[in-house]
């Protein structure tokens, strides 16, 4: 019979107590507690990180292009649309009449007065020379506007007169203008817009007349009466 000593079995015991143990793990340097991490296993996928696209860029809108404004032209017609329109020197009917538009004749014009009372015109049959010609008539038609067109000034018209040189009053007609007779000085003359008039003796029973044609810057005197007497102003 084989017998063992105590100290052996003590030995053997330890050994066998050692072997159930956990293995340790040694602490890092600087004495941190180690940390037990358990590894994922290599079967366990890892999500895919998702991706947000970033909103588009705001598309702008063009702002619509404003609408063209009507522009008024400034071209101005004048028509002689139902009679003859005369065309003067100047923008009165104090200056002479240089040439007409017949009925249907269209000018252009390119400038007025500063009322816009009178057009300055090119005349038809000589496009170089120019006149005026009034819009204050009922004979015209006018197309397009006329306060587009610049002021163009004239020469001041030249003084037409008609003298009296009869002992009888004479009424000047158009215009209902009596004028006295010689003796009456200077009160016996009156000036008048170029034209055609006619003059009255109103001494002499049937009132006769004469006729006078006046032209710019004329003096015309009247020089026989309803009686056929001739005068000659002083």
């Amino acid at each position: 019979m084989i017998r063992i000593r105590p100290v052996l079995l003590f030995a053997l015991a330890f050994l066998l107590a050692a072997c159930n143990l956990p293995a340790q793990i040694s602490a890092p340097p600087g004495g941190a507690p180690p940390v037990n991490t358990p590894a994922l296993p290599a079967s366990t996928p890892v999500p895919p990180t998702s991706t947000v696209a970033p909103p588009p860029p705001p598309t702008e809108t063009p702002s619509p292009e404003p609408s063209p404004t009507p522009t008024t032209s400034s071209e101005v017609i004048i028509t002689a649309a139902s009679g003859n329109l005369n065309i003067r020197r100047g923008p009165a009917i104090y200056y002479n009449v240089v040439t007409s538009l017949a009925q249907g004749q269209s000018a252009r014009a390119s400038g007025r007065d500063a009322q816009g009372y009178w057009l300055y015109v090119a005349i038809p049959a000589n496009p170089s020379a120019f006149g005026w010609i009034s819009t204050q008539t009922s004979y015209s038609s006018i197309e397009g506007d006329i306060n587009s067109l610049p002021v163009i000034a004239a020469p001041a018209p030249l003084p037409a007169t008609i003298r009296n040189c009869t002992f009888h009053p004479m009424q000047i007609e158009p215009g209902g203008v009596v004028l006295p007779p010689q003796t009456s000085a200077p009160a016996n003359a009156a000036t008048f817009a170029p034209g055609n008039y006619t003059a009255t003796d109103q001494s002499v029973a049937g009132s006769p007349s004469r006729n006078i044609a006046l032209n710019e810057g004329t003096t015309v005197d009247i020089n026989t009466d309803g009686l056929n007497n001739n005068y000659t102003c002083p």
